[in-house]
C-alpha cells in the first residue's frame, strides 16, 4: 500500500469517527425543510409566530434557569456557587448544550438575549455575561416580580425592541416549596406572583411567555445511580421543612394546576402577548440520572440544561392540551418546523 493510500484511508476512518461523535450528542437542528409560509413581519400575532420570528430570548426564574452548578466537575469547584449562565436551558449560548435561544439561533441567527460565561455567588472575577436571563440562584416566586422589571427595562434598551417577538420561560416554585416559610408554601400566593409578574411583562408587546411546569422533587430519592453525596445534599435541600413526601407532591401539583390556570386566563391572550403552559419538565426525575444531574444531585448539569431545552422547544410545537411531560431517555432530538408545522403552538391557533 503507497502512502497516499494510507493517509487517504486514516482521513477517512478520521471523518466517520467525526461524524458518528456528533450523531451521539445533541448537536445543532439541522433542518433540512424549511417552511415556505412568509407572511410580512408586521402582520406576525400571536396565531402564526415561527421561530424564526423570536428576535429576543429572556428567561426568569431561579438556579435551575441559571444554570446554578451545571459545569461544576467535584466538590471543590461547586464550593464556588457559580452560575454558569452561558449553559442555562433558556439562554445559554456558550455552545456545551442546547438551549432554547440556540435553538431559535438556528432558525434566527440574528436572536439577542443569549447568556454566555459563569458568575461566581461569591463576587468572584468571572467572565459572565446575563444577555437577558434575569434569574437569580435562590430565587422565590415572591422575587419574580422584580425580575420581571428588570427584563422589561433590559429589553426597552435593545434597538427596535417594540417590533420583534421575545420568548420568556418562567421557571419557578422548588424554592417556595422548600422555603420553609408560611409564604412559601401558599398555592394562592404563589399563584399572585405568578400573575404579577406577568402583568408587567404585558409591558412588552409581541411576547411569548412559557410557563414552565415543575418536577416531583420527592422522585429524586430514587435515583437509581444514587451515592453518598446525592444523599447528603438531598437531605440538606429537602428536609429543612420536614414535608412528608405526600406534601410535597401535593404541593407540585397544585403549583402546576395554577399554572395551567394562569396560562388560560382571557387576559394574557392578545394578538401581540400569550402565556402558555408547558408540562416538558415535570416527568424529569422520574427517568434521568446522575448522568444529568449536578454534582450536588439536585440541579443539572450541561446535559441535564440541554435535555430541559429540547423537550421545552418540542412542546412549543404541541397542541394545547396535547403537550407531553417530556422524554428524557436517551437524546430527545429537536423538532423543526416544516409547512405542515410552522408555527409555535397559542391558544390562538390550537
Amino acid at each position: 500500500m503507497s502512502i497516499k493510500m494510507f493517509v487517504k484511508g486514516l482521513l477517512i476512518i478520521s471523518f466517520i469517527q467525526i461524524t458518528n461523535s456528533k450523531q451521539k450528542g445533541y448537536g445543532k437542528c439541522q433542518c433540512t425543510q424549511k417552511p415556505s409560509y412568509k407572511p410580512k413581519h408586521e402582520h406576525r400575532t400571536a396565531a402564526n409566530i415561527r421561530p424564526q420570528d423570536i428576535s429576543f430570548v429572556g428567561a426568569i426564574g431561579d438556579s435551575d434557569t441559571a444554570g446554578y452548578a451545571s459545569r461544576d466537575i467535584n466538590l471543590f469547584s461547586f464550593l464556588g456557587f457559580t452560575d454558569y449562565i452561558g449553559t442555562s436551558f433558556a439562554t445559554g449560548l456558550d455552545g456545551t448544550n442546547p438551549s432554547l435561544a440556540s435553538l431559535v439561533q438556528m432558525c434566527n441567527p440574528n436572536v439577542k438575549g443569549g447568556s454566555t460565561g459563569g458568575i461566581s455567588g461569591l463576587g468572584l472575577p468571572g467572565n459572565g455575561d446575563r444577555g437577558l436571563n434575569v434569574a437569580v440562584s435562590g430565587a422565590v416566586s415572591a422575587d419574580i416580580e422584580e425580575q420581571a422589571r428588570t427584563l422589561v427595562n433590559l429589553t426597552m434598551q435593545m434597538p427596535y425592541w417594540q417590533k420583534k417577538w421575545k420568548l420568556v420561560p418562567i421557571y419557578i416554585g422548588g424554592n417556595d416549596i422548600y422555603s420553609c416559610s408560611d409564604d412559601g408554601i401558599d398555592t394562592y400566593t404563589y399563584a399572585m406572583n405568578v400573575k404579577r409578574a406577568l402583568n408587567v411583562l404585558q409591558f412588552l408587546p409581541k411576547t411569548y411567555v412559557v410557563l414552565v411546569g415543575l418536577p416531583d422533587f420527592t422522585q429524586l430519592n430514587n435515583l437509581r445511580d444514587s451515592n453518598f453525596f446525592c444523599g447528603l445534599f438531598l437531605g440538606f435541600y429537602t428536609s429543612g421543612c420536614n414535608l412528608s413526601e405526600d406534601k410535597q407532591r401535593k404541593l407540585v401539583y397544585q403549583f402546576n394546576q395554577q399554572l395551567q390556570k394562569i396560562s388560560n386566563m382571557y387576559k394574557y391572550m392578545r394578538d401581540d402577548f400569550t402565556v402558555e403552559y408547558t408540562p416538558a419538565v415535570t416527568n424529569v426525575y422520574n427517568t434521568i440520572s446522575t448522568n444529568e444531574l449536578a454534582v450536588d444531585c439536585f440541579h443539572f448539569n450541561t446535559r441535564g440544561q440541554g435535555q430541559i431545552a429540547v423537550n421545552i422547544w418540542n412542546s412549543l410545537f404541541q397542541p394545547r392540551g396535547a403537550r407531553t411531560p417530556g422524554n428524557y431517555v436517551g437524546n430527545a432530538q429537536p423538532t423543526c418546523p416544516n409547512d405542515y408545522m410552522p408555527f409555535l403552538a397559542t391558544k390562538q391557533n390550537s
